[in-house]
């Protein structure tokens, strides 16, 4: 449910190489964040006093400093004398040092000044990867896309949604038995929430058509961070979007609604059709995009009142979830189903096991 910040007591820096996958550039930091469903590559320089130190991993949740919320490992030196009790970690020690700690992959854009760590984003770092080929997103024919990923509602009613939708899942196997699958979602609208099996379909009626997604946390139902995972593609971080901090690293508050770049559109600020504030930016020509390598992911963390651009293209024919990958949220309704090139899809094979619905009665 929270990340971890991981690090390696008596070991700093250390060195990130790649994330779910994908190489980045070597970067520095003395701590990384890692959220549900990702994968993070780093090295560690064994050049420290033979020994033994704890590799602890952190949880970013709100407690007391008398606490220690945390998971531990021990990194043993294969000389070093057996110790099953090194000391604890030590998770303030920038706090005293003087030294800036760099701390990679933040859901956020900066720290309490008290704590002098400095964050580390996605916006921060270039892909190493040998098979990266940004190229292949740059397109005039871009099709863009807004789904907001929060828990919007009223009246007590606050589910986990995407673009208002709590996701049903549906009684069959959507791949194979599609003409079982009730795709409706009349119900929903930009200021109703509704439960239905939300699924939006792309398709690649032209070769290599591009799609670029803006996926936002915004809106009155913006109060976590989400790390969304996408099946069936990996994809290019162009963009992660920030809202706005004081010194404390709180957020400020704007009326907890839109952004500086997107407009929410609904009074009520469920934010089920956003748009651009500057409209020249629409249909991928938004200005601020990294074209110099950027990084490759599966999964990425949205920020609580921010938003991510990501772009791929749409060739992997499929029925594919889009989904926040905190189980809480996840089994709460915080997914989707992506139906990519439904007339381009294998078919499954002939004699196929195929399964209905049925109750579950706990025998």
């Amino acid at each position: 449910m929270y990340p971890f910040r991981v690090f390696v007591e008596g070991h700093r820096p250390i060195y990130i190489l790649a994330s779910d996958g994908f190489e980045i550039d070597k970067t520095e930091v003395e701590s990384f964040i890692i959220h549900p469903g990702e994968r993070i590559d780093f090295l560690l320089n064994t050049d420290s006093k033979i020994g033994t130190y704890l590799l602890v991993a952190e949880t970013l949740e709100v407690y007391s400093k008398n606490e220690y919320h945390a998971a531990e490992a021990i990194i043993h030196y294969k000389t070093a004398d057996v110790n099953l009790t090194p000391p604890k970690g030590t998770p303030h020690i920038c706090d005293s040092s003087g030294i800036t700690c760099r701390v990679f992959n933040c859901p956020f854009n900066q720290f309490s000044s008290k704590e002098n760590r400095l964050c580390i984003t996605f916006n921060n770092v270039i892909s190493n990867d040998p098979n990266s080929n940004p190229d292949e997103v740059k397109s005039d024919e871009v099709v863009e896309m807004f789904f907001n990923f929060a828990f919007p509602g009223e009246n007590g009613y606050t589910p986990g949604s995407v673009n208002g939708h709590q996701f049903l899942p549906p009684t069959v196997a959507a791949y194979a038995q599609p003409d079982l699958v009730d795709y409706t979602c009349d119900a929903c609208n930009a200021s109703t929430i509704c439960e239905c099996t939300y699924a939006v379909t792309i398709d690649n009626d032209i070769k290599d058509k591009v799609y670029q997604f803006v996926i936002t946390n915004i809106g009155g139902g913006a109060n976590w961070s989400h790390p969304v995972h996408l099946h069936g593609h990996s994809f290019y971080v162009m963009k992660m979007a920030f809202n706005t901090y004081d010194s404390d690293g709180q957020l400020v508050p704007n009326g907890g609604q839109d952004t500086i770049d997107i407009i929410c559109q609904d009074s009520k600020k469920f934010c089920s059709d956003a748009k651009w504030r500057n409209e020249s930016w629409s249909n991928g020509k938004h200005p601020d995009l990294n074209w110099h390598n950027p990084p490759q992911k599966d999964t990425i963390i949205i920020p609580t009142g921010g938003y991510v651009v990501i772009r791929f293209k749409a060739d992997n024919p499929g029925v594919w979830f889009f989904h926040c990958h905190i189980d809480l949220h996840n089994t709460n309704g915080m997914g989707m189903i992506i139906n990519e090139s439904p007339n381009s899809q294998p078919k499954v094979p002939k004699n196929f096991p195929k399964c209905n619905s049925f109750k579950n009665d706990g025998k």
